[in-house]
């Protein structure tokens, strides 16, 4: 178990509970884990984490120390060794007769001490994520690691608490739709729109917000609109007069209760250079409108005699049919889309009116009454519903008060997430749209400070195991630091043996001493000097160099 501390005094390592963001590509419990101090750029002050506190929340900080408790592997076994420890207090109640009670208590103080230094450790870790582009990365880092439905709506949940223009709308877009894997279910046809030709137009289901997801494609059926969308010149003829009033007229529909459409000609330089659709008309059939029913157009001959060059010929003209969108058909439904977010369906307008051949203005290009009418079809579509509960009112109510619960009571050490079913959603406060991009996601709940866990002076540190050179130059140190201390002390130990052995024979240790030198010489103040030495080293080597490198163990 890890010795921790919270002073930055001490040799230590941080935890990297951001691991998983800071070192992506880490494997399951690495001891990379545990960056150490002196590798970090920032200062172990309370203001170094300023910087980072203006772009992430302590909210957020300390529910991503949630999501790494729960499923990176180095934090989550740092938390399960914090747990076995702050179990220890209640089983000390137990023991020692004292109220269950206290020892709960002092369990969720202590867990909440350890998981405050955690989220600071958090905070740390961010530093790697400022910036313009940091919470993008930040994003890319945990969505490249955690996949599940469930891991990527926390994750959701997560990025949602950044404060635009931070947040990553795009990232928590895409984890939804991830998450969601909606469908397209139908396409409802909104307006019909017109001035379109018999070629059905192109229609564009935009993207699903995920990269992994599939575009749905879409296809709409045509149907003869009722009317004329322009008239087009076939033959100019010749010899007509300039500024000749050219009598136009279209074939009446069928029909009773139907108009005849109008057309005026234009007259440039002795022909028919254009023809303007004044009125489409109304209530002409589909056999009509397709030419079934012969010619519906006839222009007038030129005046008596004709004018201008060559022999006078009649100008012949042809009215183009309006069709409109009638249906709008899925022919494939996708997948990776946001249930709360409908694609945007959009139909191609109508094509521009075709001009006259040879040039001259073109059929009805100047005709501001046909442009007006060519209106482009609008759909809307209709996703799958999202698998899961959904939280009613009525829960987002509840759910709101256990946060606000949470904020004003001691972590309990299991460290909850909020609920899958919880899923941000754009919200715009003035309009509503809710598919802008550019629209910042919100929870639906608030989060009031603390509810998730607060923030510690210090992270979470402790000592880091140790090298196998590290390790030799500790039992060494050992090992010669207690042999010298006890060579150094063997001629004490030469007379404290012969006072023992020999009681009343010498007045005091000087005595003994003098008396030592004078009968034995100098020589024999070292009697046991080389067993002492190398007793003490090996004994000082085990004990100094085992206590170290156990207090170090995992």
């Amino acid at each position: 178990m890890p010795s921790m501390h919270d002073g930055p005094s001490r040799r230590a390592a941080l935890l990297a509970g951001l691991s998983v963001c800071a070192l992506p590509n880490l494997p399951a419990y690495s001891e990379a884990g545990w960056t150490p101090l002196q590798k970090m750029s920032v200062r172990m002050q309370r203001s170094a984490l300023r910087t980072v506190e203006s772009e992430y929340s302590t909210q957020f900080s300390a529910y991503l120390a949630r999501i790494l408790i729960t499923w990176e592997p180095v934090t989550r076994r740092f938390w399960e060794d914090r747990q076995r420890e702050g179990n220890a207090f209640e089983m000390d109640a137990q023991v020692y007769g004292r109220a269950q009670e206290l020892g709960t208590e002092r369990r969720d103080e202590y867990l909440a001490s350890r998981f405050s230094s955690l989220v600071t450790s958090v905070e740390v870790g961010l530093e790697n994520f400022e910036g313009r582009q940091g919470a993008s990365r930040l994003a890319a880092s945990l969505a490249a690691r955690y996949t599940s439905a469930s891991q990527k709506r926390a994750l959701a949940q997560l990025l949602a608490m950044i404060e635009p223009p931070q947040q990553p709308t795009e990232a928590i877009a895409a984890l939804v739709g991830e998450a969601d894997q909606a469908k397209l279910l139908t396409l409802r046809l909104e307006t019909p729109g017109g001035g379109y030709g018999p070629t059905p137009p192109e229609v564009t289901v935009a993207p699903p917000p995920t990269s992994s997801g599939r575009a749905a494609r879409a296809a709409v059926q045509m149907a003869p609109a009722g009317r004329w969308r322009d008239a087009r010149v076939r033959d100019g003829g010749s010899g007509y007069a300039e500024g000749e009033a050219v009598r136009v007229e279209a074939a009446p529909p069928a029909e009773a209760g139907g108009a005849r459409a109008r057309v005026q000609a234009v007259v440039r330089n002795g022909s028919v250079a254009q023809l303007l659709l004044l009125d489409p008309g109304a209530g002409y059939s589909a056999a009509e409108l397709q030419g079934e029913a012969g010619p519906r157009l006839r222009i007038a001959p030129p005046a008596q005699g004709g004018q201008g060059r060559g022999r006078p010929r009649r100008a012949t003209g042809a009215l183009l049919p309006e069709y409109s969108v009638a249906s709008v058909e899925l022919v494939e439904a996708g997948s990776g889309y946001n249930a709360d977010e409908p694609p945007p369906v959009t139909i191609a307008p109508p094509p521009p009116l075709e001009g006259a051949p040879g040039g001259g203005g073109g059929g009805g290009g100047a005709d501001t009454a046909a442009r007006s009418r060519r209106k482009g079809a609008r759909a809307s579509a209709t996703l799958s519903a999202r698998s899961g509960a959904v939280l009613s009112p009525i829960e987002l109510v509840e759910l709101d008060r256990a946060l606000f619960r949470a904020a004003t009571s001691q972590l309990d050490g299991r460290s909850r997430l909020l609920p899958p079913s919880l899923v941000p959603a754009r919200r715009d406060r003035t309009s509503g749209d809710r598919t802008n991009a550019s629209v910042a996601f919100q929870l639906g709940v608030r989060v009031p400070a603390g509810a998730f866990g607060a923030r510690a002076s210090a992270p979470v540190q402790r000592v880091p195991p140790l090298q196998l050179e590290e390790t030799a130059k500790i039992f060494l140190a050992g090992g010669l630091c207690s042999a010298s201390a006890h060579t150094l002390l063997v001629p004490l130990d030469v007379v404290k043996t012969r006072l023992q052995t020999e009681p009343g024979r010498y007045a005091g240790p000087l005595e003994c001493a003098a008396t030592v030198y004078s009968d034995e010489g100098a020589a024999a103040f070292a009697q046991g000097v080389g067993a002492t030495l190398v007793g003490y080293l090996v004994a000082g080597s085990l004990s100094f160099g085992l206590f170290e490198v156990l207090s170090r163990g995992p």
